[in-house]
C-alpha cells in the first residue's frame, strides 16, 4: 500500500522468490527475511522509520539468512528528542551518505567548505562533527578529529560503521535525521 507503515514485516516466500517494493513502505519494527536467496528490492521505497530515542519504535533489518539481500537505496531515519545543546553519537547505516545529507536536518559547523555557520543556535564555527582516532596519544579529548577535515567540504562521505560525535546546536527541539543509500 502506498505510504503504508508497519510495525514488523516478515518475508517468507517458498522457492526463494524476490520481493519488489513498487511504492513506499514505512517500517517502525523489524524486516525479517526468513529464507535464503530472497532479494527485497527497495528502489528507495523502504523507509526504516524512527519515532523514539528508546529501543522500540525504530525500523531495522534483521539478520539476512544465506544469500538473502536488501537491494537498492533504503531511507534510514533516526529520531532525537529535545534535550538542549548536547553531543549525540551517530553512525551511518548506509553507504554513500555525505555530511550534507545530515545538514538538511541539523547544522554541522567547522572549517570546511559548506559549513552550516552562521546558523540558528550556533554560537561559533567550531567543529560540531568529529570522530575519535583511537591511536592518538595524550588526553582523551586530543583524539577527536574534525569531520569534514579542515579545508575539506560537506560532500565528504560518512564512513559506514564509524562512530561520530555530533554536537546538536539546536537541541531545544526534536529532530529526525535521515540518510538514503544501500544498506
Amino acid at each position: 500500500a502506498n505510504g503504508a507503515t508497519f510495525n514488523n514485516l516478515t518475508v517468507n516466500k517458498l522457492g526463494a522468490s524476490d520481493v519488489l517494493l513498487s511504492s513506499q513502505l514505512g517500517l517502525t519494527g523489524q524486516l525479517s527475511i526468513q529464507a535464503s536467496g530472497i532479494d527485497v528490492t527497495s528502489n528507495g521505497n523502504l523507509i526504516l522509520r524512527s519515532i523514539s530515542d528508546g529501543p522500540t519504535g525504530n525500523g531495522s533489518i534483521g539478520p539476512l539468512p544465506g544469500t538473502a539481500n536488501v537491494v537498492g537505496d533504503v531511507v534510514v531515519q533516526r529520531y532525537h528528542s529535545a534535550e538542549g545543546p548536547v553531543n549525540r553519537y551517530i553512525s551511518s547505516p548506509v553507504t554513500n551518505a555525505r555530511v550534507l545529507d545530515l545538514q538538511d536536518d541539523f547544522p554541522i559547523t567547522g572549517s570546511f567548505t559548506g559549513t552550516s555557520y552562521p546558523c540558528t543556535g550556533c554560537l561559533n564555527n567550531g567543529p560540531s562533527l568529529r570522530y575519535y582516532n583511537e591511536p592518538t596519544l595524550g588526553p582523551f579529548n586530543k583524539g577527536y578529529v574534525q569531520y569534514p577535515p579542515i579545508g575539506g567540504n560537506n560532500s565528504s562521505l560518512l564512513a559506514v560503521g564509524r562512530g561520530y560525535l555530533a554536537y546538536m546546536w539546536q537541541g531545544a527541539s526534536q529532530i529526525t535525521w535521515d540518510v538514503t543509500g544501500p544498506i
